[in-house]
């Protein structure tokens, strides 16, 4: 029959055991390796284009591997950032694109491989994202036909885009409050074109669009972009 040695025995490993883990969490304490659940969030400023589009993001804890972030930047007006030609029936058309205001969000969730039980994980981390984008342009149009003074009109688009990928990155945590973040990818979706507003003095809507037809359509295409982040962050 079982005696009581064996149950002796079972205590004496039973206790061993959860001594050693004990000692081993009191180890991790006492090298900041396993930190109570306080600085579950995190602020963060876009450094790596902030003179051209300027964001913000959150990122919130839900466990040792897993986080949220969502994030938002504003597009400043520019200057030209397109031109084209286009050979059509009333001549070459010329077009150049000026960004008048735009917005760009997004949302992701963040795996962290590398992670140990922390507040906030660090360390590589891959992860998804969905964004969504809007913008209004200024276009200005030249019809350079040959055998008449040139024509110039200028009129508003609005473009939508949808878009969703892949990322890889690494977080840097910097101390107890702050944080640096980078983080690449791909992304795809699909994206739109449309006229909202007519803003030449000079001519009726009516006269514009009957001179260049479906130049001004609404337009739709798939796009494949490259995403490149640093964010510079403060953990509370």
């Amino acid at each position: 029959g079982i005696g009581p040695p064996f149950f002796l025995a079972a205590g004496l490993s039973c206790n061993l055991s959860q001594t050693r883990n004990a000692c081993d969490t009191i180890g991790k304490l006492y090298r900041r390796e396993l930190l109570p659940v306080e600085q579950k969030n995190i602020v963060k400023i876009n450094i790596g284009s902030l003179a051209i589009f300027p964001g913000v993001a959150f990122e919130r804890y839900l466990n040792n591997r897993f986080t949220v972030e969502a994030g938002a930047s504003a597009q400043l007006k520019q200057s030209v950032l397109m031109s084209a030609s286009d050979n059509s029936i009333t001549g070459v058309l010329r077009e150049s694109d000026s960004l008048k205001e735009g917005l760009k969000v997004y949302g992701m969730l963040r795996y962290y491989m590398t992670a140990s039980r922390r507040a906030i994980p660090g360390g590589w981390y891959t992860g998804l994202v969905y964004s969504y984008e809007i913008r209004k342009t200024l276009v200005h149009v030249q019809d350079l036909h040959p055998v008449q003074t040139a024509t110039v009109y200028d009129y508003e688009k609005q473009g939508e885009q949808h878009g969703a990928g892949p990322v890889i990155g690494y977080q840097r945590l910097l101390g107890k409050h702050f944080a640096f973040d980078f983080f690449t990818g791909f992304q795809a979706g699909a994206a739109s074109w449309y006229p909202v507003r007519y803003t030449d003095p000079q001519i009726s809507e009516t006269d514009f669009n009957t001179y260049f037809g479906g130049h001004i359509a609404s337009t739709s295409m798939g796009f494949r972009a490259f995403l490149l982040k640093c964010h510079f962050g403060y953990r509370f």
